[in-house]
C-alpha cells in the first residue's frame, strides 16, 4: 500500500509538529510541513499531495488566497482535496471555504480523531 502524502500549512510551529507527529504515528502517511500560503501553493504544485489540511489566518497569504490559487490558477492542484483547519469559527468562513469545494472544515481546538476522520473520507 502507497503511503497517502498529507501537506499541513499553519503558522503554528507547534501545531504542525503534534500533527506531523501524531499522523505519522497513527497510519501509513507522509507528512509535508510549511507555514505560510506562499509555501503552500508551491508545495501542493510541486508534491501533489493526496490532501491538504489548510489554515486561513496566516502571514504572506491568506488560506482563501491559498485556496483561490490551488483551485482556480493551478490545473495541477484544483483537483486535489483540501480541509480547513482553522480558529474561525463563524459560519461566514466556512461557507467562504465550502464554495472553494472544501472536503472539511476543522475548527481549534480540534482532536486527532476530527482530523482522521477527513483523512478517512478521502
Amino acid at each position: 500500500m502507497s503511503r497517502k502524502v498529507i501537506l499541513l500549512v499553519d503558522d503554528e510551529a507547534d501545531l504542525i509538529h503534534f500533527l506531523k507527529a501524531n499522523l505519522e504515528l497513527a497510519g501509513n502517511y507522509e507528512v509535508i510541513t510549511v507555514e505560510n500560503g506562499e509555501d503552500a501553493v508551491e508545495a501542493a504544485v510541486v508534491r501533489k499531495p493526496d490532501l491538504i489540511f489548510l489554515d486561513i489566518v496566516m502571514p504572506r497569504m491568506d488560506g482563501y488566497e491559498v485556496l483561490r490559487r490551488l483551485k482556480k490558477d493551478h490545473i495541477e492542484t484544483k483537483n486535489i482535496p483540501v480541509a480547513m483547519l482553522t480558529a474561525l469559527k463563524e459560519k461566514s468562513h466556512e461557507a467562504i471555504a465550502e464554495g472553494f469545494g472544501v472536503v472539511g472544515y476543522i475548527t481549534k481546538p480540534f482532536s486527532m480523531n476530527d482530523v482522521l476522520r477527513v483523512i478517512n473520507q478521502k
